[in-house]
C-alpha cells in the first residue's frame, strides 16, 4: 500500500473516493494480500466480526444512544460497533456488502442526534465528536461515493462542527503544554482523522488554516510523546498506543500530500525499533514499564508502516509475534470476537482488522531480530530507562532498568519506580513490573526504608517527584546502568543508589546483580529488598 508523499494526490484532486488509506485502483492487490494460507485467516476472522458488530447496530432499538454511550464501558453494544466501524465499511467496499454499507449510512446519519444525547454527560470528553471522528471519518471515506449529497452534507456539516472546530477549541492552546498526554491526544487524534477525511472534499467547509494548525500541533506531539530515540514517555501500554494512534496522523497527511513530518521528526521513525528492546525474549509480549499492562493497541497499522520506511523486517515479526491478552489487560475485555486476534502460524496472531489487511502482502516477509541485525542493549536517556539482554533467542535474558526520569509533557502515570527492574530468563518473566495503579515503591523492584512508615498512594496519584539515571555502560562482557533514586524516598534517606548489570559475555551463563548504597540519613532501619513476580510464575528458588 502506498503511503509515500501524495500518493492520493490525484484522487484528493478529482474528489475520488475511497483515497484515505486506499483507492480503488488498490483493491485488486488488496485482495491478491489475502489470497494465501495466513491472509485467507486473516479474511475469515474480519469478515466474521465485521458481520457480527454489523449485526449488532442493524439490531438496535435506539441507534443515536447506543452510539452516544459507546465509550462508557468497554464491552458495551455502542463500543462494539464504533470500535470495528471501519471494519465494517471495509467490508462494504472490499466485499460489496450491502448490510455493511447500510449500517454505515444509518450511523453517519445519527450522528447529530447522538451527539446530543452524549452532551448530556458529565464528562465534556464523552461528546460523541471529541473521540469519535477517528472511527467515523474513514467511514466517510469508504462510502461517501453512495451517500446522497443531502447525507454528505449533513455528515460533512456534523463533522467540522464537532469533530474539529470544537475540540480544538476545548484543546488548544492547551495542549501544546502536555502534549504526550492521552486524554487530549484522543481528542486532536479524532479531529486530525475528520480533517485529513474531509480534505478536498467539496461539501466540507474546512479552512486551510485548520489544517496547518492541526499539522503544527502533531508536530508537537509527536515531540512531546517519543523520545529522541523513539521510545514513547508514557512508556508500554498507554505510550504505545499514543504514537500508535499519532501514526494514522502522520501517514494520512503524508499520503494526502499534505505533510511529511517523518522528515521533520525522525524519532518517529525510531519508535518500532525502540520497542523491539522491551520484547520478551521469546517474543509474544513486552516487557512491562508504565501504568497499563503491556498491550500494544493498534500495533497493525504504525509497525508494518515502520517496517517498510526504515527497511526493517523484524517489525514485521513484531506485528505478528505480539498479541493482545484479552481479558488479562483489563478483565472486562472479555469478548473474543472484538479483541481476539487471528492465529496464522506457531506464536504468530494479528488483529483481525482493516490495517492488517491492507499489509497481508508484507505477512510472509517477517524475520526475527539476531544480534548482526540488532544491538542488544537500549537507552532512552530522556526517560532513563535501559534494555540489556543476552541475545535475541528464546532462552535468552532481558533486563530493564528505571531511573523513573519524567516528562512534563506526558504526565498522570509517573510512578516512584527509581532503581526498578524486571528481569526474563530461561523462558519465564521472572521479576516482574506490576503496572496498572502499582505507584508506590512498595509495589515495585526496589528496596524499601522503614516500610511501615510509608504512605501508599492512590490509584490515581501519580508521584510528584523523579529519580536519575547516573551511568550507562555495555561492553561485550557486561552491560551496567545506575541510577540515584534519593527524591523518592524523600526524608527516609539522604542518599539512595542502586545499580544494576547483565553479565552475557561468550561462555558465561547470563544473569543479572543488582548492588544497592542507601544511606538512612546515619540512622539504623529496616530495608526490606523486594522482587515481584507474576502468580503464574513456574521458577522456584
Amino acid at each position: 500500500m502506498n503511503f509515500s508523499f501524495n500518493a492520493a494526490a490525484s484522487l484528493v484532486a478529482d474528489d475520488v473516493r475511497p483515497r484515505l488509506f486506499f483507492g480503488s485502483d488498490d483493491i485488486p492487490s488488496i485482495r491478491q494480500g489475502l489470497n494465501t494460507v495466513a491472509g485467507r485467516k486473516v479474511w475469515q476472522l474480519f469478515v466474521n466480526r465485521a458481520r457480527t458488530f454489523a449485526g449488532v447496530a442493524l439490531a438496535a432499538d435506539d441507534l443515536p444512544t447506543m452510539i452516544a454511550k459507546w465509550n462508557t464501558s468497554w464491552n458495551n453494544p455502542g463500543t462494539q460497533v464504533v470500535r470495528s466501524l471501519v471494519d465494517i465499511a471495509t467490508l462494504a467496499v472490499l466485499d460489496d456488502d450491502e448490510q455493511a454499507f447500510e449500517v454505515c449510512r444509518r450511523i453517519l446519519a445519527v450522528c447529530p442526534a447522538a451527539e446530543e444525547i452524549s452532551l448530556s454527560s458529565s464528562q465534556g470528553r464523552q461528546r460523541l465528536g471529541y473521540s469519535t471522528g477517528f472511527y467515523l471519518a474513514p467511514v466517510y471515506d469508504m462510502i461517501s461515493s453512495r451517500l446522497t449529497t443531502a447525507e454528505r452534507k449533513a455528515f460533512c456539516d456534523w463533522a467540522v462542527e464537532s469533530a474539529i472546530t470544537k475540540t480544538l477549541d476545548r484543546i488548544d492552546p492547551n495542549i501544546f503544554f502536555t502534549p504526550g498526554g492521552n486524554i487530549a491526544l484522543s481528542g486532536f487524534d479524532s479531529a486530525f482523522v475528520t480533517a485529513m477525511s474531509l480534505y478536498g472534499d467539496r461539501y466540507a467547509k474546512l479552512n486551510p488554516k485548520t489544517i496547518q494548525r492541526l499539522i503544527a500541533i502533531l508536530e508537537v506531539a509527536l515531540s512531546g510523546s517519543i523520545g529522541p530515540n523513539g521510545y514513547p514517555l508514557e512508556d508500554i501500554g498507554y505510550g504505545t498506543y499514543v504514537t500508535a494512534k499519532l501514526a494514522f496522523n502522520v501517514e494520512l497527511a503524508k499520503r494526502l500530500g499534505i505533510a511529511d513530518l517523518t522528515q521533520t521528526t525522525p524519532r518517529y521513525h525510531q519508535f518500532g525499533r525502540a520497542i523491539l528492546h522491551f520484547t520478551q525474549p521469546w517474543g509474544q509480549h513486552l516487557s512491562n514499564t508504565g501504568d497499563h499492562g503491556d498491550d500494544f493497541g493498534m500495533r497493525e497499522f504504525i509497525l508494518p508502516r515502520l517496517a517498510v520506511d526504515t527497511n526493517d523486517p523484524s517489525l514485521l515479526w513484531l506485528w505478528q509475534t505480539l498479541c493482545y491478552n484479552h481479558g488479562a489487560i483489563h478483565p472486562v475485555n472479555n469478548n473474543e470476537i472484538l479483541y481476539g486476534e487471528a492465529v496464522i502460524g506457531k506464536n504468530r496472531q494479528v488483529p483481525a482488522t482493516m490495517p492488517s489487511l491492507l499489509f497481508a502482502p508484507l505477512l510472509a516477509k517477517a524475520k526475527r531480530p539476531t544480534d548482526t541485525t540488532h544491538p542488544t542493549a537500549f537507552l532512552c536517556r530522556r526517560r532513563g530507562l535501559a534494555s540489556f539482554r543476552s541475545g535475541w533467542r528464546d532462552n535468552d535474558s532481558l533486563l530493564i532498568f528505571d531511573s523513573s526520569q519524567r516528562s512534563d509533557g506526558a504526565q498522570g502515570h509517573h510512578h516512584d519506580s527509581a532503581g526498578h527492574f524486571s528481569f526474563s530468563a530461561i523462558g519465564e518473566y521472572f521479576a516482574i513490573d506490576t503496572g496498572r495503579y502499582n505507584v508506590s515503591q512498595s509495589c515495585h523492584n526496589v528496596t524499601l526504608v522503614n516500610a511501615e512508615q510509608q504512605v501508599n498512594r492512590d490509584e490515581w496519584s501519580q508521584t510528584t517527584v523523579e529519580g536519575r539515571l547516573t551511568d550507562y555502560a555495555t561492553d561485550p562482557f557486561v552491560d551496567t546502568a545506575a541510577c540515584d533514586a534519593t527524591p523518592q524516598y524523600g526524608a527516609a534517606v539522604r542518599k539512595a543508589e542502586r545499580r544494576v548489570g547483565l553479565v552475557k559475555g561468550p561462555g558465561a551463563p547470563a544473569y543479572a546483580w543488582v548492588v544497592d548504597a542507601i544511606n538512612a540519613n546515619d540512622k539504623i532501619a529496616t530495608f526490606d529488598w523486594q522482587m515481584q513476580c507474576a502468580p503464574e510464575s513456574r521458577l522456584a528458588l
